[in-house]
């Protein structure tokens, strides 16, 4: 009774999220092969989320004394939005992992398949022996597939419910294309071995292309992961040299007045704003730079969400290692 009332609380807090976002979770659970009603896990996706920003949000009262209005409920807002996503996009990258995997292991799957139908096995047998569990969630489609050859499904169209549970559209495409020579009246196994020849060729490819574009992948990481951390550390604290001088007024007026500025009397910029514009801009560069990344390297935005934190850890050491530089052997000299 009280599983079934737990269970009752998520398929009810699963109605209050937009329709779009309950099919997307479901495909999402689908590629994953996630064995639970979606409506229960995006109910405990929901409470999760709640739990872990109220924790957030108590723990910055306590810690950091921030206020309810302008504190309080901002973290908790962030974090449960940040919650949310965070889930949403390790089962998309999860998803996107099985499905390159698949891609990958097909060429080798579709030659054993031929293999198997040239050594004289009936279509549905050789789909059923092709299917070897070092090929992950390719298998599974497989052993799938060829039950349904030998309750009698028509072979096209059993081949064609192969790629529902992964995430690819290069398997979809092949599958499509291998049932449509197959309709034709075209030899299987020479249709299976074609498609497989085709499918390395196009891998050969894909890797010159991707050696081509690793000197952009290079470029963007250099300038987000060191550049601009550099420029952003000396530059922060030239202007603290720059506020500290004018504070004490050894700065002359012929100075301040051929800056591009408005006229001034001294110059306040606090250096607190100065670090933390700087440490927004490095974060805002390294995010946007690691979607780039990965949208380069994979085709997809969200492939490079795992670049993120290694290129966001580097360039933050490096900004505030820089400025602990200059401040410990230069500072003396300067100030």
């Amino acid at each position: 009774m009280m599983a079934f009332r737990k269970e009752y609380l998520y398929i009810t807090l699963a109605q209050l999220v937009p329709r779009v976002v309950q099919e997307s979770i479901e495909e999402l659970m689908c590629f994953c092969e996630i064995e639970m009603d979606s409506r229960v896990f995006l109910g405990l996706m929901l409470i999760g989320g709640v739990f872990i920003s109220l924790a957030a949000g108590t723990y910055a009262v306590l810690a950091f004394k921030v206020g309810i209005i302008f504190g309080f409920i901002p973290i908790i807002l962030v974090a449960f939005i940040l919650t949310e996503s965070g889930i949403y996009i390790a089962l998309t990258l999860s998803a996107d992992a099985s499905g390159l995997y698949a891609e990958e292991i097909l060429p080798d799957a579709l030659q054993l398949m031929a293999s198997n139908l040239r050594a004289g096995l009936t279509p549905d047998r050789a789909l059923l022996v092709s299917a070897r569990p070092e090929f992950g969630s390719l298998e599974r489609a497989i052993r799938r597939t060829s039950k349904e050859v030998i309750t009698g499904k028509n072979l096209p169209d059993a081949l064609l419910e192969l790629p529902k549970n992964i995430k690819s559209k290069v398997l979809m495409r092949t599958i499509q294309l291998i049932s449509q020579g197959i309709r034709s009246g075209g030899k299987i196994a020479d249709l299976l071995e074609q498609t497989a020849d085709d499918m390395r060729t196009q891998k050969i490819i894909q890797k010159e292309v991707r050696a081509t574009v690793l000197m952009y992948e290079i470029f963007i990481t250099l300038a987000v992961g060191f550049g601009g951390p550099l420029l952003f550390g000396v530059s922060s604290y030239l202007t603290t040299v720059l506020t500290a001088q004018s504070a004490a007024g050894d700065v002359p007026d012929e100075v301040t007045s051929s800056m591009p500025i408005a006229p001034m009397g001294k110059i306040t910029i606090d250096e607190n704003f100065v670090v933390m514009y700087a440490v927004a801009c490095i974060t805002l560069s390294s995010v946007f730079g690691s979607l780039i990344i990965g949208l380069l390297k994979e085709d997809n935005e969200l492939a490079g969400v795992k670049f993120i934190p290694p290129l966001l850890v580097t360039a933050l050491s490096l900004f505030f290692g820089v400025r602990w530089f200059i401040f410990t052997y230069f500072g003396s000299m300067l100030m």
